[in-house]
C-alpha cells in the first residue's frame, strides 16, 4: 500500500545519476534555460540527472547559442538531440527515450520552472514503490494558482484538471501524495521499463491527450498514478492563451483526439460514446445512461452549498508572485480557508479586473461568470481598497446580498501626512509624483467610509486606524488584528533545511556576508540609514561581503568593493528562501515614522525561519512578537552590526546550540501560525 509517510521520507543523499530528464524545445531559449537552471538548483543530492534536450526544428541562431553555452557549463549532464520531423509531442519523447538508458525518466516541458527543492528525488522515491507506475506534481500558473494537481473525469466523462485555478495546495509532505487517474505530460515521471511496457506515448495523438492515454495504459498494468502536491513548479503556459476549442482547426483536432482516447479506453469513457441522437427531449442523463446499460465509473456526489470567500487585491505588480503583500494578505489566507472548510471556494481577484467587469455590466446589463461568482460570495476581503463609484456600488450590492465584508490593511496607507514623512513617501515626492500620491491616499481614506469591519496586520496599525476613523467619521469600528505569518509551504521548506543540517551536523554558510532584502526602490531612504555602515563593514575586512536586491536602492558602491558585493534581480515569493540562504546576517533598517512603526515584522521571520540571524530596527511588531526569540539583534549603530555578526558567528561555532536556537524559532513560528490562522478562520465564519 502506498502511504504519504513513505513518499515524504526522501533521502537527501539519493543519487540522480540514474535519472533522465527529457526536454523538447523549439526556439524560446529563455524558457529552456530558465527550466534547466531551475532543475539544477532543485537537486538536493550530490549528483545531477542526465538531461536530454531535444531540438525540434529551432529557427533562431541565438537558441542553439544559448543552449550550447549552458551545455558547456554541464558537459557531463546535458546532451543535445535533434528531431527534425514535424511537431509530434509523442514521437519526440519516444525518440528521446530510445537514446537514453537511465532507469527513471521525467518528461519536462521547456516552459516548466521547478520551485521545490528535491522534486526529482521525491519522484524517484515514489517510483521505487512497486505499486506506483507514474507520478506528477502540482503545476502553478505565474499567479500561483493551480494549473495541474491531478486529472479527474467530469460529469460529461471527459478528462479535466482537478483544482484548476484554485490557490496552490497548502499541504505538508506527509499528506501530499494523492492517487489520480492521470497526470499531465508537462512534468511526468516513470520508470523506463514501465514506460515501454505501457506502449510509450501513442504517436497517433501528436498534441492532446497523449499523457492521459499513457497513464491509462500504465493503470492497465495494475499500477497507480499519483500526484505529489507538496512539490511544485511553475508552468508558464498562459491562463489566457487561445484555447484549442476557440480555433476551428484546433477544435477539430482536439475533438478527434478525444474521440480516439474514448475509443481506445472505452471501459473508462463508455458514457461519452453514447450517440447524441439517442437522447430524447426531456430525458435526464441518468435515464439515458440507464437505457443504454452504461454505468459511470464514479458515483455522483451531492455536495452541500459552497462557502465562498473572495479576496480583492490592488497589487501594482503584473506578477502577483512578486508582491509579498498580496501573498500574505490574500493568497495564503485563501489557501488556508480552502484547506480547512470542506466545501469552500476561494478566489483572489484583482480590483482592476473586478471594476472593469462591473463597468461593462453597468453599460450592457449583461453579467459574466466572474461577477456572478463574486456576488454569490459569503465573505469578501478588500485588500487596501481605493475609492471609486464602482467600488461603492459593488460594496452596496454585496451588503444587500448579506455578504460579510472587510477592508484589510497591512500598511498605513490612508494618512497622507504620515506617509509623506516616510522613506517611500519622501522618494515619491522628490520624483514629482506627489499629485498622484495625494490622490491615491485621498482615495484610500475615502474608501474607509464604505466599510464597517477592518482587518490589519499589526497592533500599532490598529491604533492608527482607530484614530483616523474617529477623527474622520467620529465613530468606533470593529478592527481585528491578523498578523502576517509564513505559509505552510515555507514552514515545510524550513523543516527540510533544518532536518538536513541536523542530520549532517553542518550547514554551508558564509558568516562574513551581510544581506539586505528591501525588495523595492521605495526603501532607498531606509537603506541610507545604514549605507555608511555597510561601507565601513566592507572596508574593515576584505573577506566581508554584502548581497542585495538590485531594485532596493540606487546608491552605487565604489569599484574597489566589486569583489565583495553581489546583487540579484527581484524574484517571486516562492524563491525568496533560496535568496535568503545566500547571506548570513540580514539587516532590516527602517527610518523613524508612524508609517514604518505600523509595519509588520516579516523581515525577521522570513530570515530566522531558515536559521539566518537578523539585525533589525526594533519596530513594535518585531519588539512585541519576537523579543524573546533567538537570532534577533537590534540595529541602531554600526557597532550593533559588528556585535550581531560576532555573536551570530559565535553561536554558529557551537553548532548544537545554533540548531537549538533555530528550532526554537521554527517551533515558535509554527505555534503562532496555527493561532493566527485559527483566529482568521473564526473571524470570517462568525
Amino acid at each position: 500500500m502506498v502511504t504519504n509517510a513513505q513518499a515524504a521520507d526522501i533521502p537527501l543523499e539519493k543519487s540522480l545519476d540514474n535519472c533522465a530528464i527529457i526536454i523538447p524545445f523549439k526556439d524560446n531559449h529563455f524558457f529552456t534555460i530558465k527550466c534547466l537552471r531551475s532543475i539544477v538548483a532543485s537537486a538536493l543530492s550530490s549528483t545531477l540527472p542526465k538531461i536530454y534536450l531535444v531540438d525540434n526544428n529551432s529557427e533562431r541562431s541565438e537558441t542553439l547559442d544559448a543552449v550550447k553555452t549552458i551545455i558547456d557549463e554541464y558537459p557531463d549532464n546535458i546532451q543535445l538531440l535533434s528531431y527534425s520531423q514535424p511537431f509530434n509531442f509523442s514521437a519526440i519523447n519516444n525518440f528521446a527515450v530510445r537514446q537514453c538508458a537511465e532507469k527513471y525518466i521525467f518528461f519536462v516541458n521547456n516552459d516548466i520552472e521547478v520551485l521545490t527543492p528535491g522534486l526529482f528525488e521525491a519522484g524517484i522515491q515514489c517510483l521505487e514503490n512497486k505499486e506506483i507506475g507514474a507520478i506528477g506534481f502540482e503545476l502553478l500558473y505565474a499567479d500561483n494558482t493551480i494549473q495541474h494537481s491531478g486529472i479527474r473525469i467530469n460529469s460529461r466523462n471527459n478528462p479535466f484538471h482537478e483544482l484548476l485555478n484554485h490557490p496552490s495546495s497548502n499541504v505538508l509532505p506527509q499528506n501530499a501524495v494523492h492517487q489520480t487517474i492521470a497526470c499531465t505530460g508537462a512534468l511526468l515521471g516513470l520508470k523506463r521499463d514501465i514506460f515501454i511496457s505501457a506502449g510509450c506515448f501513442d504517436e497517433n495523438l501528436p498534441v492532446s491527450y497523449n499523457d492521459v492515454d499513457l497513464c491509462h495504459s500504465v493503470s492497465k498494468l495494475g499500477l497507480k498514478i499519483v500526484v505529489n502536491r507538496f512539490y511544485k513548479a511553475y508552468h508558464y503556459e498562459s491562463k489566457t492563451r487561445q484555447l484549442d476549442s476557440e480555433n476551428n482547426e484546433c477544435r477539430a483536432r482536439l475533438l478527434n483526439d478525444r474521440r480516439k482516447l474514448h475509443e481506445k479506453h472505452a471501459n473508462i469513457y463508455m458514457p461519452a460514446l453514447v450517440n447524441p441522437s439517442q437522447i430524447k427531449s426531456g430525458r435526464s442523463l441518468n435515464e439515458m445512461l440507464s437505457s443504454n446499460r452504461l454505468i459511470s465509473s464514479q458515483n455522483l456526489i451531492q455536495h452541500g452549498p459552497l462557502f465562498k470567500v473572495s479576496f480583492v487585491s490592488t497589487t501594482r505588480q503584473k506578477n502577483v508572485g512578486l508582491d509579498p503583500s498580496i501573498i500574505y494578505r490574500c493568497i495564503n489566507p485563501a489557501k488556508y480557508i480552502y484547506s480547512q472548510i470542506k466545501y469552500s471556494k476561494c478566489n483572489v481577484i484583482s480590483s482592476a479586473q473586478l471594476v472593469d467587469n462591473f463597468q461593462q455590466f453597468a453599460e450592457s446589463g449583461m453579467g459574466d461568470d466572474l461577477l456572478d461568482d463574486f456576488f454569490s460570495s459569503n465573505v469578501v476581503v478588500f485588500h487596501r481598497p481605493s475609492f471609486s463609484p464602482e467600488l461603492m456600488q459593488i460594496v452596496s450590492r454585496l451588503k444587500g446580498n448579506g455578504c460579510k465584508i472587510f477592508a484589510d490593511y497591512d500598511d498605513f496607507v490612508f494618512d497622507i501626512g504620515e506617509y509623506k514623512n516616510s522613506s517611500a513617501g519622501q522618494q515619491i515626492d522628490s520624483a514629482s509624483k506627489d499629485i498622484a500620491l495625494l490622490n491615491a491616499f485621498s482615495l484610500n481614506q475615502s474608501a474607509l467610509s464604505l466599510f464597517d469591519q477592518f482587518i490589519v496586520s499589526t497592533t500599532e496599525l490598529k491604533h492608527e486606524l482607530q484614530k483616523t476613523l474617529k477623527h474622520t467619521f467620529n465613530k468606533s469600528y470593529d478592527i481585528h488584528v491578523i498578523p502576517n505569518t509564513p505559509s505552510t509551504f515555507w514552514m515545510s521548506y524550513a523543516d527540510v533545511l533544518f532536518n538536513k543540517s541536523s542530520k549532517e551536523k553542518k550547514r554551508v554558510v558564509n558568516t562574513s556576508r551581510l544581506g539586505y532584502f528591501g525588495g523595492t526602490a521605495s526603501h532607498s531612504k531606509d537603506f541610507q540609514l545604514v549605507h555608511q555602515w555597510v561601507y565601513d563593514f566592507l572596508g574593515s575586512n576584505p573577506q566581508n561581503q554584502f548581497i542585495y536586491c538590485k531594485v532596493a536602492f540606487n546608491q552605487l558602491f565604489p569599484k574597489n568593493f566589486n569583489e565583495q558585493i553581489k546583487s540579484f534581480a527581484p524574484v517571486t515569493y516562492n524563491k525568496l528562501p533560496s535568496i535568503y540562504n545566500l547571506s548570513w546576517l540580514n539587516i532590516a533598517p527602517l527610518s523613524p515614522s508612524s508609517f514604518n512603526q505600523c509595519k509588520s515584522g516579516l523581515k525577521y521571520f522570513e530570515s530566522a525561519l531558515f536559521g539566518l540571524p537578523v539585525c533589525a530596527t526594533p519596530i513594535p511588531d518585531i519588539h512585541h512578537r519576537f523579543e524573546e526569540y533567538p537570532l534577533l539583534f537590534m540595529l541602531d549603530t554600526y557597532e550593533s552590526i559588528l556585535h550581531a555578526q560576532e555573536e551570530s558567528k559565535l553561536l554558529y561555532s557551537h553548532f548544537d546550540q545554533y540548531l537549538e536556537a533555530w528550532n526554537y524559532v521554527l517551533q515558535g513560528l509554527k505555534t503562532e501560525n496555527k493561532c493566527i490562522q485559527a483566529n482568521f478562520l473564526q473571524l470570517i465564519m462568525a
